[in-house]
């Protein structure tokens, strides 16, 4: 390795080792600065809580090392990118001449000669460890807008200590413009965190750039890169051989996984990977729904019929219309009856009074009452078997399983857990619960009704498993 190279090689590494401790920083700042504005949003618009936060990061930051505290770390870090810019492209005269036909790199201007090196060394030294000594190391196209940041810091931090008594004394103006400021300056730390992060990236790649001017250089640096190459290669292979030989490697949680994913293909399907076809729990589902939904017609049908029949008792027999008799025995006839929409209070006209025990009307009245429980009872219980199902089955559901079988057990549900789109077992709850026009009243209020009559009118009960 020649003395130029060596340099060169020093010289690459010390400003990546920079940049390096400069990226660490700027990670640790993008976390600090996130949780800030998220805060800040949450409370936009309580103007009193964005101040008293404003005020205790400026506190916390006024210190001797002031630049080693959140939020004065992103200024601390902006001036160590500035120097490492400025370092890398420093305007240094020429100490020795150009190579004719060169480009004129800071390698052929000098800087790669012992002496030009120890200067650069002496200058990152110095930009390092006190930040005001950029100032001597002249001017860049950058020097304009992070002078234009810093300012916008040390103004906002002033002035929101200066607002502060006001504030005390919850003066409304001065908390609004207080706020107003406190959320500027949160805008201005956001820019300092993006320069920063463009300036280590455009010094990174101009160093590469122009020490790959130098062949040696270049032949050096592709050198190192496929011996870093190939230990990346040699330590994955140690790491498979070394996964292999433990019981619980990482091959066998991959087919286990495998295995896993194949089981759920065949009961849960793969969203859109069933065609035209069911997979066999959504269609275990929708039969079970629709079997729900047929017994749920048949139980509005069964309360038709008994809204009718308590209609057609206020209805006193008429005689037949027609010529004279002559002799022909009386005839009477009931005027057909349409049922109205009638709530469950109807059923208080339906009595023993009225209708006899041990009567053709009383046998009637229990058939008609038993069968509509029974549907309700076996609607039920489609009902809670697919919203057991979906409880069964909910941690096995993620993205890949078929789109209507979270229709069914989902829905649309956010991450707060608000339900946006109701589940059809959902949807098929509130249907039970909610006023029906025909009805008059809910499927639940009618079924509830039923029992209660059932015992009033003396009518033989089902089980009691049923009941229940």
């Amino acid at each position: 390795v020649t003395p130029e190279l060596k340099d060169q090689i020093t010289y690459k590494q010390s400003t990546e080792r920079e940049a390096s401790t400069v990226e660490t920083q700027i990670r640790k700042d993008r976390s600090s600065l996130g949780s800030l504005e998220a805060d800040l949003n949450e409370h936009k618009d309580d103007d009193f809580y964005v101040c008293l936060r404003a005020l205790d990061l400026v506190h916390r930051s006024a210190t001797m090392n002031e630049t080693l505290i959140f939020p004065m770390t992103l200024v601390g870090n902006l001036n160590t990118a500035q120097c490492l810019s400025k370092v890398a492209n420093p305007p240094v005269a020429p100490t020795a001449p150009t190579t004719p036909g060169t480009d004129g790199s800071i390698f052929n201007t000098g800087l790669s000669t012992g002496n030009a090196n120890n200067d650069l060394n002496l200058q990152a030294s110095t930009c390092f460890q006190d930040p005001r000594s950029i100032i001597n190391l002249g001017a860049s196209p950058e020097d304009g807008q992070i002078a234009s940041l810093k300012m916008l810091n040390d103004l906002s931090r002033k002035r929101i200590v200066a607002l502060e008594p006001k504030i005390m004394e919850n003066d409304p103006v001065s908390i609004k413009f207080c706020a107003s400021v406190s959320q500027s300056w949160v805008k201005g730390l956001k820019q300092i965190l993006q320069v920063t992060g463009n300036l280590v990236n455009d010094e990174r790649t101009k160093i590469e750039a122009e020490l790959s001017q130098n062949p040696e250089f270049a032949a050096w640096n592709e050198q190192t890169k496929n011996i870093k190459a190939e230990q990346v290669t040699i330590s994955r292979v140690a790491k498979v051989m070394k996964e292999l030989e433990s019981e619980n490697s990482v091959i066998d949680r991959s087919e286990l996984d495998q295995r896993k994913n194949t089981l759920q293909a065949a009961l849960f399907g793969r969203s859109g990977g069933w065609g035209l076809t069911l997979s066999p729990i959504q269609a275990w589902l929708q039969h079970t729904l629709k079997l729900h939904g047929a017994r749920i017609s048949s139980f509005v049908t069964n309360i038709q019929q008994l809204q009718l029949g308590i209609a057609r008792l206020d209805q006193p027999p008429q005689k037949s219309s027609g010529g004279p008799l002559q002799g022909r025995a009386i005839e009477f006839r009931y005027v057909p009856v349409t049922a109205a929409s009638s709530d469950v209070s109807v059923l208080d006209k339906l009595t023993l009074e009225r209708v006899s025990i041990g009567t053709d009307g009383h046998q009637l009245t229990c058939q008609l009452m038993e069968t509509a429980w029974l549907d309700w009872s076996a609607s039920i219980d489609h009902l809670g078997a697919s919203q057991f199902m979906c409880d069964m089955i909910d941690p096995y559901l993620d993205d890949t399983v078929e789109k209507g079988i979270m229709q069914f057990c989902r829905g649309d549900k956010g991450l707060d857990g608000k339900q946006y789109v109701p589940s059809k077992i959902q949807a098929a709850n509130s249907t039970l619960l909610a006023k029906n026009s025909s009805l008059g009243s809910s499927y639940r209020d009618w079924a509830q009704a039923i029992v209660k009559k059932m015992r009033d009118m003396q009518c033989p009960t089902p089980t009691v498993s049923v009941m229940n």
